[in-house]
């Protein structure tokens, strides 16, 4: 009993941001790190174009989506795991040679 007591404690502990608080956040790390997610972007793609539309599916996908942001990662973290995900979309959807 005293092992479910210890588990309740540490998921009160964890402190979950609120959604102006992360909006802040990320307006912070994107001043910061937008060079940096559009090279991930491209250095899958190998496209700039291609590179600039993920990111801006990767953005808006994370802001829409950012009140799932649990704060147990940095915000540049998952920001740049979404950038990653949108550009593998984009992979699967071109045309095979």
């Amino acid at each position: 009993m005293q092992g479910a007591d210890v588990y309740i404690e540490s998921e009160r502990r964890l402190e979950v941001p609120n959604y102006e608080s992360a909006a802040r956040e990320m307006q912070d790390v994107l001043s910061r790190r937008l060079p940096s997610f559009y090279r991930v972007a491209y250095r899958l793609l190998r496209n700039a174009a291609d590179a600039e539309d993920a990111v801006q599916d990767a953005l808006f996908t994370a802001y829409r989506h950012l009140d799932q942001f649990r704060g147990q990662s940095q915000m540049s973290t998952w920001l740049t795991a979404i950038v990653c995900n949108c550009a593998r979309m984009q992979l699967r959807r071109r045309p095979r040679h």
